[in-house]
């Protein structure tokens, strides 16, 4: 039995090892189109390699109920014994599991030393141009044809194209009549219709919110990064999320640059010691010089509920996660409902997750799963 998976990112690099664990005699291949794998688990977690996230999940986490089914079964605590089985050990910050070595290349190190131990083959600058299913399966390439017996995507998405995932692919599949729901970027800045030059490079710990007229969508406290054109900062790249996954008419987000004190609080002050002494007192400068418009009758108000309009995302060049991907109407236990021996597996799937290790460990479930069920 020969097998291809296509993607040499972290979940097909660990479902080639699982096959070969299970079917020591499978002949594994990888394909991948860049000259080195992994490279987008190399800038993970700002190169410290936030693999996973031992926080409970709710129904915000994933887009996709199928994540918390496959996550029920494939669960936390069987994730990290599979990176033990890689010689990856775990420590925490919170919630967040990284490498005990907090570097990305020694993750990397670990799963291409497995891959050798386990003699699977990864032919680097081969790009997939298209593929044909009859009794063999046949890949076409930029480096010639490939025959195998089972082919396994594992190509992401389209974000930070430059590492790896840029939907090229995506057109093949529909050509193979494959259901896709629309690619948006999803964990990224975004790009907001107020002038925020004045605050770009600012960082600000407040509570953000997501409304859709009068409606809370969604609302996170943590570390906001003010840009040149907008906002960015972890709480901003889950709401660029939760906005790419709906099509809501009205986007407003709101800020609560001082969410730990009381708008009464601030009231009493403001009256009590004048406007300059309160914005020494609460406010960092370079915000004071973005409130010098703001009345002092209309001051705290505005601190508790700074409103921003979404106008766009910064794109996939800066986005961690794709939305949408191929729907798993088309699948049936990650395998094609109408192309035998073709599978699908990882962020090419119709799914995504938060920031914070949650993509990565349902990835990494999925090629459980389909290895299980190969």
């Amino acid at each position: 039995m020969k097998i291809v998976v296509v993607g040499a990112g972290p979940v097909g690099i660990i479902t080639s090892i699982l096959i070969k664990r299970k079917y020591p005699l499978f002949d594994v291949v990888i394909l991948e189109q860049l000259d080195k794998p992994l490279k987008k688990l190399k800038a993970t977690g700002n190169g410290k390699c936030n693999f996973l996230n031992k926080g409970n999940l709710s129904s915000e986490t994933y887009s996709n109920i199928e994540s918390l089914i496959t996550l029920q079964k494939y669960n936390y605590e069987k994730i990290i014994e599979l990176f033990h089985s890689f010689h990856i050990f775990e420590k925490y910050i919170n919630d967040l599991a990284y490498p005990i070595t907090e570097s990305s290349i020694s993750v990397i190190n670990n799963l291409l030393n497995e891959c050798n131990a386990n003699n699977i083959e990864i032919k680097l600058s081969t790009k997939v141009i298209d593929y044909q299913v009859n009794e063999k399966i046949k890949i076409i390439t930029n480096n010639g044809d490939i025959l195998c017996d089972k082919l396994i995507f594992s190509t992401g998405g389209k974000s930070s194209p430059k590492l790896g995932s840029d939907g090229t692919l995506f057109e093949i599949f529909n050509n193979h009549h494959y259901q896709i729901n629309e690619l948006k970027p999803g964990l990224c800045p975004i790009k907001t219709k107020e002038n925020t030059k004045v605050l770009d490079g600012t960082r600000i710990k407040g509570k953000v919110s997501l409304w859709d007229n009068d409606n809370v969508i969604y609302e996170e406290n943590g570390e906001i990064l003010f840009k040149d054109h907008g906002l960015s900062g972890i709480v901003i790249f889950n709401i660029s999320s939760i906005i790419a996954r709906f099509n809501y008419q009205y986007k407003l987000i709101k800020l609560d640059i001082l969410p730990n004190v009381g708008k009464k609080t601030l009231e009493v002050y403001l009256s009590k010691h004048g406007r300059i002494n309160f914005l020494n007192a609460f406010i960092h400068p370079n915000m004071q010089k973005y409130l010098e418009k703001i009345s002092d009758n209309d001051l705290v108000n505005y601190i508790k509920n700074m409103p921003f309009q979404f106008t766009s995302s910064y794109g996939f060049d800066y986005s961690q996660v794709t939305i949408g991907g191929i729907k798993y109407d088309n699948l049936n236990n990650y395998q094609s409902k109408f192309e035998n021996n073709v599978y699908f597996v990882g962020e090419v799937l119709d799914n995504d997750g938060l920031c914070g290790g949650y993509n990565l460990m349902y990835f990494i479930s999925t090629a459980m799963e389909l290895v299980d069920h190969l």
